[in-house]
């Protein structure tokens, strides 16, 4: 029955929960849809790999330059924020091929693409040198073409964002609202670019709640794909982040987030804003996951603007990562330990009640002496497993009280008082003494002639004082006490008294050199001191 009980506290004391964010359902099983996508990424690579290979199988067979061009241009919709080299590689066979064929219309949309590329590269400069000048790489678009006006929003968007000089910011601003005001109007109503671009202006305008019901609208047409979903998903998390709406907002960024992912893109913003929300709302672990994933996408794509956008969390949220990550390496160095430790003292516990047994068979002497041992053995036994119970039960209300402080930091948003609390060892401080107090006054209640028995294997010089006050002992004597335990590895000493290895070796060293019996017999002779 005790076994029991110590059974069932271990589990409860392994099994602490610290620092738990608790979400609503929806929300949690959008993000746990949302992992299973971070972890089935192999799996959308290589489907990507493989429509990618039967493309490219394909080009030795084209029928005539038009059918070589669409294939090019098939491989380069795959490449296009999966991989920045092919997808330019395949946009110049496109342009070659264009201006062979000599089509106006083939021709704007390969330096379209090579254009959006110069874009996702932050070569602006570059993007505008394909649309605007009619003697450069490839053509002069066709002035009523849609999609020359959202590359040139495009462009002049991002140079608002870039440049620092409110002048040049005004001039942009002005072309930017030009070309999404031309953009909205020319563009087929049909196209996934009319979405955003009519998102763009309808958030703008103040417009977010008509703007949900058009895109939940389009969300609802059966013929939308995943790619186009994780668009709508994103737009609908803008229109609902300027409502001040942020559960609905980050459910669609989440959603958005992960149909990015199932389509095998590497450019993209969604998980950047998933990871900074996580990040705000304390799930730091799952932040790191994620931004970290966007960094190396990131660089796999050459997406340089993003790699800019991702560079102002990455570094806050790697931080924070790393100081919890070094306090759970701690809080489980601790609980290692403290199992230890709980290990060690039921073994001690388990050898008391051998020993006594043998000395129940042993004794020779009337019923009343035999229920007198028995008696006494009960008791030690009761008084050694209520120090167990004790133990683990303040251990488990500090956690309690360690993480119940985290979450009231977390749920304030204070994020000051949640580092310092992170960088400061007072928690871990208080535990390990209450530990090591426990682990004295049990020691010296199993063995307490241990000293004594001690201090007749060394030297006289080399002997220890008796008297402990309060009953604790020393560094040097606890590490006697483990070795007498069974603890032999230093290393492991050293982890459960947070002392160097160094240190434990030359405490070892000194009471070799202090025995009686010769320095090699001096632990074998320890392990003989009885109870």
């Amino acid at each position: 029955m005790r076994f029991r009980i110590l059974l069932f506290c271990l589990i409860v004391f392994s099994s602490c929960n610290i620092g738990h964010v608790s979400l609503e359902p929806e929300l949690e099983d959008a993000l746990v849809s949302l992992d299973q996508a971070l972890d089935n990424s192999d799996i959308y690579a290589r489907r990507k790999e493989i429509r990618i290979d039967s493309l490219q199988r394909l080009i030795p067979f084209a029928e005539g330059r038009s059918q070589l061009y669409d294939i090019y241009d098939s491989l380069f919709d795959e490449y296009e924020m999966w991989n920045s080299d092919s997808a330019f590689f395949y946009a110049h066979r496109k342009e070659l091929l264009a201006r062979t064929l000599n089509d106006s219309e083939l021709i704007n949309d390969a330096a379209a693409d090579i254009s959006s590329r110069y874009i996702t590269s932050s070569m602006y400069q570059e993007a505008l040198d394909v649309i605007l000048n009619a003697n450069s790489i490839t053509g002069s678009f066709f002035l009523n073409d849609p999609r020359r006006d959202l590359l040139l929003y495009e462009i002049y968007h991002n140079l608002v964002l870039s440049f620092s000089d409110k002048y040049a910011q005004s001039e942009f601003l002005d072309l930017e609202d030009l070309h999404l005001e031309r953009a909205v109007r020319n563009i087929d109503k049909n196209e996934i670019n009319y979405f955003i671009f009519l998102s763009k202006s309808m958030i703008a305008e103040g417009k977010s709640g008509q703007l949900v019901i058009i895109l939940r609208n389009k969300l609802d047409d059966d013929s939308i794909g995943v790619h186009d979903k994780a668009i709508v998903n994103w737009w609908m998390g803008k229109a609902y982040e300027t409502m001040g709406d942020a559960r609905n907002s980050f459910l669609r960024y989440v959603l958005s987030a992960r149909e990015d992912l199932e389509c095998a893109n590497r450019e993209y913003g969604s998980l950047i804003k998933v990871a900074q929300l996580c990040y705000d709302m304390g799930m730091t672990e799952r932040a790191y996951r994620y931004i970290r994933r966007c960094y190396e996408d990131a660089l796999a794509a050459d997406a340089r603007r993003r790699l800019k956008q991702i560079g102002e969390s990455l570094y806050d949220i790697g931080i924070a990562y790393e100081q919890i990550s070094q306090k759970q390496k701690s809080i489980t160095v601790f609980l290692n330990i403290s199992l230890l430790l709980f290990l060690l003292m039921l073994l001690a516990a388990i050898v008391m009640l051998i020993v006594n047994n043998n000395k129940l068979t042993r004794a020779n002497k009337a019923i009343n002496d035999n229920m007198k041992i028995i008696d006494e053995a009960t008791r030690t036994n009761e008084v050694y497993l209520g120090h167990f119970f004790s133990m683990f039960s303040n251990h488990i209300d500090a956690l309690e009280r360690y993480r119940s402080r985290l979450r009231v930091l977390a749920k304030r948003m204070d994020m000051d008082a949640m580092q310092q609390e992170l960088r400061s060892n007072k928690f871990i401080n208080e535990e390990l003494s209450n530990l090591y107090d426990v682990f004295d006054k049990t020691f010296l209640g199993l063995f307490p002639t241990f000293i004594e028995q001690l201090n007749e294997l060394l030297r006289p010089e080399g002997r220890i004082q008796t008297d402990h006050p309060g009953g604790k002992l020393s560094n040097e004597i606890r590490v006697l006490a483990l070795i007498k335990l069974g603890m032999t590895e230093s290393r492991h000493i050293a982890q459960f008294l947070r002392l160097s290895t160094t240190t434990v070796f030359n405490y070892r060293v000194k009471y070799r050199n202090a025995a009686i019996n010769g320095r090699e017999k001096f632990e074998e002779s320890l392990n003989s001191i009885h109870l």
